[in-house]
């Protein structure tokens, strides 16, 4: 190996090691907005619930075109979960836009806190309340993480999806 050979390649190391040293000390030192772990959401608009009911939608078709249903019970619990997902963020879209056609503006930057969530509402309507923690168990916590494979289950968790993107919308 030349000189020139072990210039170039000791020339590179200092390099790498430069920008690993930079891009460490840039995400030390930049501000980040804290998590709460249900992903970002696309910004809201109030009084335009038709983003919420595409979702629903999203989902429904997911599970009749991946999901298979087979004598009562879906085949397949990826494509149960990424329907309860779906249904999940259509339910928190229409709280956000809920939330901000009765005047309550929440940080766009951070993640939605399912918690916050349940307070603010709570706070404003007992009855939609009830639909978004029922919406929440069936669509977020039974299909979306355990994926149930039952019809019954998903049935219901999109008929409270529906009924409390309905409320949203009466009541906005």
């Amino acid at each position: 190996m030349s000189a020139i050979d072990k210039l170039s390649i000791t020339s590179f190391r200092l390099l790498s090691f430069a920008l690993a040293s930079v891009s460490i000390f840039s995400l030390l030192h930049k501000k980040q907005p804290p998590f709460s772990g249900l992903g970002k959401l696309p910004n809201f608009d109030p009084m335009n619930y038709q983003d919420a009911r595409r979702y629903l939608e999203n989902a429904k078709r997911i599970l009749k075109e991946q999901a298979k249903p087979v004598n009562g019970r879906y085949s397949d619990r990826k494509y149960v979960r990424m329907a309860g997902d779906t249904a999940w963020k259509g339910v928190l879209i229409a709280a956000g836009n809920w939330l901000n056609a009765k005047g309550l503006k929440w940080d766009k930057r951070t993640r939605p806190d399912v918690n916050w969530f349940e307070k603010e509402i709570g706070a404003r309507n007992r009855k939609l309340l009830s639909h978004f923690t029922d919406a929440y168990d069936i669509l977020h916590c039974s299909m979306g993480y355990d994926g149930t494979l039952s019809i019954n289950i998903s049935k219901e968790g999109l008929a409270q999806a529906e009924a409390f993107i309905r409320l949203c919308e009466n009541d906005s």
